[in-house]
């Protein structure tokens, strides 16, 4: 999921209906890029304030 929202409701429940990655939108472009070629190879990925609450 790429979204805005940090909070933990909506993390948790992102979470426990099966995504396999949490973004945040105000990461730099070229991580942002980065970040969605990582998914694109089937990789699991979270923001790092997200991390916390797996």
């Amino acid at each position: 999921m790429l979204t805005t929202f940090e909070d933990d409701e909506n993390i948790k429940s992102t979470i426990e209906l099966g995504a396999d990655g949490y973004l945040i939108k105000d990461m730099k472009p070229e991580i942002l890029i980065m970040s969605l070629k990582c998914i694109y190879y089937n990789m699991v990925l979270f923001h790092r304030s997200v991390y916390g609450l797996l």
